[in-house]
């Protein structure tokens, strides 16, 4: 699978934030305060979107993820991201044939 971008919601539109994304092989856990492993593959200003509206992310290069695999991805919006929780951490979100979210 090849990730070219991810998109996100910001509290707040119409701001100029410096959004960074990581990534990293493998599960996040026990590397969520450790920069070990994790790779930047975007770093620019963006203009937030409305509330409820998605700013898109486009990478310049994708984050291809080899089958049967993992990959964690971390967002950085310096103006407020907004997140669902979810029910639990680890917790299946969504899935289909090809990729499942947690």
């Amino acid at each position: 699978i090849a990730v070219n971008w991810l998109h996100y919601h910001s509290w707040e539109g119409g701001v100029n934030q410096t959004v960074q994304v990581y990534t990293r092989r493998g599960d996040y856990m026990r590397y969520h305060n450790n920069s070990d492993g994790w790779q930047l593959v975007y770093d620019d200003m963006l203009v937030s979107k409305r509330r409820h509206e998605s700013t898109v992310v486009e990478f310049d290069n994708p984050v291809i993820i080899e089958v049967n695999s993992t990959q964690s991805f971390y967002i950085h919006a310096e103006n407020s991201l907004l997140f669902d929780q979810g029910t639990s951490e680890g917790t299946l979100y969504s899935r289909n044939s090809e990729l499942k979210l947690y």
